[in-house]
């Protein structure tokens, strides 16, 4: 099972044994990862389910992507009824109330918007 995310990245993997080549040769951190795991995995010959694109939480602006559908109501997705995330919504809601996040997220906004 993999979860194909919008960076090209996965979100999600999924195997039922351990396969140490699925994971070799792969040029991590760029867009090019679930192509070369698709192909690996074709290559050992594993079956894939591949699940909807989805974005995975690794820089500000997917942190606030699930802000915004934790909080505000938004869909990355409204066709897909993702699940009550509850326990990251309380722990996205207590890092707001008690560290700098929202402060963080509204000065890296701003920086952004200056360069």
């Amino acid at each position: 099972m993999l979860g194909p995310a919008l960076d090209g990245g996965y979100y999600l993997l999924g195997v039922k044994t351990h396969h140490d080549r699925l994971f070799l040769d792969i040029a991590w951190s760029t867009e090019h990862v679930t192509q070369q795991t698709l192909e690996r995995a074709a290559e050992l010959d594993l079956p894939v389910h591949i699940l909807p694109t989805w974005y995975d939480v690794d820089d500000v602006v997917a942190l606030k992507m699930l802000q915004a559908e934790l909080f505000e109501g938004q869909s990355f997705a409204p066709e897909l009824r993702p699940a009550q995330a509850r326990h990251t919504r309380a722990l996205i809601q207590s890092l707001v109330e008690t560290a700098d996040l929202k402060e963080r997220l509204a000065c890296n906004a701003f920086r952004r918007a200056a360069e």
